[in-house]
């Protein structure tokens, strides 16, 4: 919602616009002679503190910001009470906004939680704006997608069916695009372990599609690289390994899939070397040495 109004502290009328995502709505408040019934107003204080909270969740600049806080309390009072009863009649809460399409795609996947409707959604991301993404966010996106990740990996141990985890992971793929996509994705609940565990030797598309997740989380966040580890020793215990980097030597030294060793060293390489303290650097390159990656290294080249 953003507000447009004379230099004047003391206005007839004050114009705001209200934004949605399909059109754009304006409605003027007459201050004086508007005949409309007014709640009783609290003390001054409090008015400007109820005026702040409202200015967090509207698009005005600086200077507008500062119009509104200059008018006298009363103004600010009628100003408060119309635009509660503005998103009250136009049901544009969190909760009522039933026609986003993100919501509906959710609603979708929660129902049917198949490989096409998958496969839709990351169509519809493909072209999204950034308020739709946004909106997806919102409505808790992608803890679901995380958990229907998570169940296909389950799954899949007894089927070997992997198609739909496939699809969830290049929907995570398209969101680590955005840098609120990685931020949300590290939100959720033991998210990287769910994605670590789809690491399959024998399966080239999961593999790769999983280190390209982890790859782009380990360079937009700081807090990327403690979680991945835990994920790693988490995957050792669940999977029985030697040591935590033990998938990845293990494409190292056994796969013949090109693309598969070529995304295992690019991922190797972003762990030792993205933004991250100089002390986890050399921990790390300790222990990759002493799995013995140098040598498989050197057998591959």
């Amino acid at each position: 919602m953003g507000g447009k109004q004379s230099a004047n502290p003391n206005p007839k009328a004050l114009n705001f616009k209200f934004h949605r995502k399909s059109r754009q709505e304006t409605i003027t408040i007459s201050l004086f002679h508007d005949n409309t019934a007014y709640p009783l107003p609290p003390k001054p204080e409090e008015i400007k503190n109820q005026l702040l909270e409202i200015i967090k969740h509207i698009d005005i600049d600086a200077k507008q910001k500062d119009q509104l806080l200059k008018l006298k309390s009363v103004l600010q009072w009628k100003i408060i009470c119309r635009h509660n009863n503005f998103l009250k009649n136009n049901e544009e809460t969190i909760e009522k906004v039933s026609v986003s399409e993100a919501q509906l795609f959710l609603e979708k996947l929660k129902n049917n939680p198949s490989v096409i409707t998958i496969q839709n959604l990351r169509r519809w991301l493909l072209k999204a704006s950034l308020p739709d993404l946004r909106f997806f966010f919102l409505f808790d996106g992608v803890n679901v997608l995380i958990q229907m990740l998570q169940v296909a990996e389950l799954c899949a141990r007894n089927t070997n069916s992997y198609s739909k985890q496939l699809e969830i992971l290049r929907v995570l793929g398209l969101m680590c695009k955005q840098k609120e996509g990685v931020q949300e994705i590290l939100k959720v609940s033991h998210s990287v372990t769910h994605i670590l565990f789809n690491i399959h030797p024998n399966h080239a598309d999961l593999t790769c599609l999983v280190l390209e997740i982890i790859g782009e989380l380990l360079w937009n966040s700081n807090i990327a690289l403690e979680l991945i580890l835990t994920s790693l020793n988490k995957l050792k215990v669940e999977k029985n390994y030697n040591y935590k980097f033990y998938p990845f030597l293990h494409i190292l030294r056994h796969s013949n899939n090109v693309i598969m060793i070529e995304s295992t060293i690019m991922f190797l390489n972003i762990l030792v070397a993205s933004n991250v303290d100089s002390k986890w650097r050399v921990i790390i390159k300790s222990e990759l040495l002493a799995c013995g990656v140098k040598e498989s290294l050197e057998v591959i080249n």
